[in-house]
């Protein structure tokens, strides 16, 4: 299986360190081995990763640094619309959800020839729609706000690849608050401007490029300038709590 994990701009490097952090942990490592594409030249918001489905799962549990986990369902060659019609209607969505599930379409483009990107999301929309009526007796619903499964598709100027979400939100919702109001930066990359915060209480993406060291006998972090979701986060890591984890644990026994 090929994966695509998308990361903030900028962040590659990182994320290809954590990746291979994760990918040599002994749970992880006994369920298959990953292929992770080196960092590119120019940023371009995440990297590749081939491997079991495992992938997807350890990804969405550890990560600190990627925004979503996207499984690759094709990659094909496209001159018009129903080309991407055809070779999305042709994959097997009844193996990964129903029709009474909601579903959203998400599409990026580069240099694509194509002169509608919204009548291509709806061609995508259609394909996946058809397909499970075809094979299942019916279509499922469109939830643009929380949808059950994600579908997203990228075009460049000769090809099409589409995307199953594996994520559902992005990972830099989830953690210990059940509700998360607007923000003007993702967690994520929230404290790349701010060195005083970074260095003293890294968060996410903080946590794996600064300096700052976790010990599983570190118990605070004093910093008064930081809001509490950086406060929360940063105790994750010296009491080795996955980010995805919705509550606090007792650090392991020494």
């Amino acid at each position: 299986m090929k994966f695509f994990i998308v990361c903030p701009r900028g962040l590659e490097i990182p994320l290809a360190e954590e990746l291979k952090e994760i990918s040599e942990r002994s749970e992880v490592k006994a369920l298959g081995a990953w292929v992770i594409d080196p960092p590119p030249a120019n940023s371009t918001g995440g990297l590749g990763v081939a491997g079991p489905m495992s992938v997807a799962l350890a990804i969405n549990l550890h990560s600190r640094i990627a925004s979503r986990c996207l499984l690759q369902m094709t990659h094909v060659a496209y001159r018009k619309e129903d080309d991407v019609y055809k070779a999305v209607r042709s994959l097997s969505w009844e193996d990964w959800f129903n029709p009474d599930q909601t579903m959203r379409v998400d599409l990026t483009a580069h240099r694509s020839p194509l002169t509608s990107l919204n009548f291509v999301t709806l061609r995508i929309k259609d394909a996946v729609c058809d397909r499970l009526r075809e094979v299942k007796g019916a279509r499922p619903s469109i939830d643009t706000e929380l949808p059950d499964v994600r579908v997203q598709a990228h075009l460049t100027a000769t090809h099409a690849t589409v995307y199953l979400d594996t994520s559902g939100q992005s990972l830099f919702k989830r953690g210990w608050r059940d509700d998360k109001g607007a923000a003007p930066l993702k967690i994520t990359n929230a404290t790349m401007p701010c060195p005083v915060i970074s260095s003293l209480a890294p968060t996410t993406a903080a946590s794996a490029i600064t300096s700052w060291e976790t010990k599983a006998d570190s118990t605070s972090v004093v910093e008064m300038r930081c809001p509490e979701t950086f406060m929360t986060s940063s105790t994750r890591p010296s009491n080795q709590i996955a980010p995805s984890l919705s509550s606090f644990a007792p650090s392991p026994a020494k």
